[in-house]
């Protein structure tokens, strides 16, 4: 819920920007309040912008760089049923274009041809 909150943010700042945040902080305070807390650290949730994902360190405790770990089930779910997990990835949504951006901008109905 946390990262979904953060994604949601980063695609409003996108749409008002035409481009990805740099860094988390530029969506305070106009985005959010403040960056969630990575439940696993108590630390800001993480951010690649390059990678475009919002991540968490997971059940490790260790940033991994947004590096998704594979993950098995063993008969009835338990969080000792993961191996080789690292961190917990939220991936956004493809890249944006400029026009995207200005699109938002253009008077309906006075569209150029």
């Amino acid at each position: 819920m946390r990262m979904t909150q953060v994604k949601l943010a980063v695609l409003a700042y996108r749409m008002d920007h035409g481009e990805l945040p740099r860094k988390l902080d530029a969506l305070v305070p106009e985005y959010l309040d403040a960056i969630p807390s990575d439940p696993f650290t108590g630390k800001p949730l993480l951010y690649d912008a390059k990678k475009g994902v919002i991540y968490s360190a997971g059940f490790d405790s260790t940033d991994n760089g947004g590096e998704a770990g594979l993950f098995i089930l063993e008969g009835d779910y338990s969080p000792n049923d993961f191996r080789e997990q690292k961190d917990l990835v939220l991936k956004i949504d493809g890249p944006v274009k400029k026009e995207r951006a200005k699109a938002k901008k253009r008077i309906p109905g006075k569209e150029k041809d």
